[in-house]
C-alpha cells in the first residue's frame, strides 16, 4: 500500500470537518514546499527537469560568488 493510499484508507474513516483538515494540511504543506522545491502538479515537468531542479537547488548551498575572481595559473599549479 502507497502512502497516499493509506492517506486516503485512513481520512476515509474520519468526519468530514477532520477530512477537511487533514485536506487543508495537505494544501498546506504542498504550498510551503512548492516555493522550495517547485512540487509539479499532474506532470507538468519532465522527470529529468524535476531532477535537474533538484540537483540545482542541493547545490545551491556551495555556490560561491566568483564576481572580481582572477584566476592565476602560477598560484594554481603551486610550486
Amino acid at each position: 500500500m502507497t502512502t497516499a493510499e493509506r492517506i486516503y484508507t485512513e481520512a476515509k474513516r474520519l468526519p468530514e470537518a477532520l477530512a477537511n483538515e487533514v485536506l487543508d494540511f495537505i494544501l498546506d504543506i504542498e504550498q510551503r514546499h512548492a516555493a522550495q522545491s517547485r512540487i509539479p502538479h499532474a506532470g507538468a515537468f519532465s522527470e529529468q527537469e524535476i531532477r535537474h531542479e533538484e540537483m540545482t537547488q542541493a547545490l545551491a548551498a556551495y555556490r560561491l560568488p566568483l564576481s572580481g575572481y582572477q584566476f592565476d595559473r602560477d598560484e594554481a599549479h603551486g610550486p
